[in-house]
């Protein structure tokens, strides 16, 4: 994994990255968007495109703007509500757990950064990992058995980044964060979704939340209930002083980034 130790570049180039919400790309209206502006939502995701990326390539950026270490476990899960595609769950034993192939998720190897650190993994795969990327950094899943390389090989291709446990100092698991979507998203007095977003039908078996998904793009979301217990953000005090860790997304690119306030 490449490490950038010029934090205060990579905090520029994470702010220019995720501040922009004024662009929308106009090539992909025939091809499915993962943009909703009435939503404010940008997403990397979408089926519809030849590398299953709205860009065609993706970076996810984990940046430590604290002086105390800090550890992320990513969760990554199928990402797309490909009809009849996921029908069976067989031979997936971890992805398809509980007979559903949508909200159950796999852990990638701990993320550690020291005081100011940085990692970054990008690639033209959905989830740059140890089958698909040459070496050039990846999510780690070797952890896992032999009988998972399929589920591995398929979250490379098709798979999202859904939410990230996180720690600091080496303590114990602090909490979860999700990527963001509109909060209460998922409520509505007639019980239908405005376009281009539709239920699911299934709840997320790890954090309980409904799933929705993008008839255009095939995305899945798991949703974020107003002032629920997991948020796309984190406020924590750790040794007297407060933290924030917030995840941020746009069409081509995943920021996790941990600051004191």
């Amino acid at each position: 994994m490449r490490k950038i130790l010029l934090l205060s570049i990579a905090l520029t180039m994470f702010s220019c990255a995720s501040g922009d919400d004024s662009v929308v790309n106009s090539s992909v209206e025939n091809e499915g968007k993962t943009i909703d502006t009435t939503i404010n939502y940008k997403s990397p995701y979408n089926y519809r495109k030849g590398l299953y990326l709205e860009q065609n390539y993706i970076k996810y950026n984990f940046v430590n703007g604290t002086n105390v270490d800090f550890e992320v476990v990513p969760y990554f899960g199928l990402a797309y509500n490909i009809e009849g595609y996921y029908s069976t769950p067989s031979g997936m034993p971890n992805l398809g757990a509980n007979g559903q192939v949508f909200g159950n998720y796999m852990a990638a190897e701990k993320i550690k950064l020291a005081p100011g650190g940085v990692n970054i993994i990008e690639g033209t795969y959905a989830v740059p990992n140890n089958l698909n990327n040459n070496g050039l950094g990846y999510f780690d899943f070797s952890a896992y058995p032999s009988i998972s390389i399929g589920e591995v090989a398929e979250l490379g291709k098709r798979g999202k980044l859904f939410y990230v446990e996180f720690a600091v100092d080496g303590s114990p698991i602090l909490g979860k964060v999700k990527l963001p979507i509109k909060y209460d998203f998922n409520t509505n007095n007639l019980g239908v979704l405005p376009y281009p977003w539709q239920k699911l039908g299934l709840s997320d078996n790890t954090l309980g939340e409904e799933l929705i998904f993008n008839v255009e793009s095939l995305e899945v979301c798991s949703t974020i209930i107003d002032g629920g217990t997991y948020m796309d953000y984190s406020r924590f005090t750790y040794n007297g002083r407060n933290y924030y860790l917030k995840v941020y997304m746009n069409d081509d690119n995943i920021d996790v980034v941990l600051k004191e306030i």
